[in-house]
């Protein structure tokens, strides 16, 4: 079964195509794991992997490493998150240097979630959307907080300040082929 999704810019001065494959989930070759992302209570998590203390976590995982980077298109992994189990379909697996990225997806009620999860040497990051919101986390040692992306954006993002860039020479469109 093949997709074929369109994203442009408002303006529409932007159009990028993304082709996807998916493997239907009644393959023999699937795979589902219910039991390869846990949810374990935020005080089992060691202190100094907390990213930053102005961001209280929503929750806290426990991947089972083996597991996650066993994921193939096809497969269906079960992410738990404040009492929700999200069936994720493994759309996309890649290798990117050093890491491996694999792409998911959560449909409910005809709308699409993706989900990002990229594996490094001692890390895991997975920026996770739901029906309710975007949640990140970075994972070392299998372990770590979830964060929701509502509450990043209130403690970093200062809505006094603008977020138009001002160009000051020529120099910062060297980009622009003269």
């Amino acid at each position: 079964m093949g997709g074929r999704e369109e994203i442009s810019t408002s303006s529409g001065d932007i159009h990028r195509e993304v082709l996807q494959e998916v493997t239907a989930q009644s393959t023999d070759s699937s795979a589902r794991y219910d039991d390869a992302v846990i949810e374990i209570a935020i005080e089992d998590i060691v202190a100094e992997k907390k990213d930053d203390m102005r961001v209280a976590p929503v929750s806290a995982w426990h991947i089972e490493r083996e597991k996650i980077e066993t994921l193939t298109v096809g497969d269906t992994l079960v992410v738990p998150l404040d009492g929700i189990e999200y069936f994720l379909q493994v759309i996309d697996r890649e290798r990117m240097g050093k890491s491996t990225v694999i792409t998911a997806m959560y449909e409910d009620e005809g709308m699409r979630y993706p989900t990002v999860i990229t594996i490094g040497k001692e890390t895991l990051f997975v920026t996770f959307q739901t029906p309710d919101g975007g949640y990140q986390s970075s994972l070392i040692s299998s372990e770590g907080y979830v964060y929701s992306n509502a509450s990043i954006e209130a403690a970093w993002v200062d809505h006094s300040q603008s977020d138009t860039l001002k160009v000051t020479s020529n120099r910062d469109l060297d980009i622009i082929p003269r």
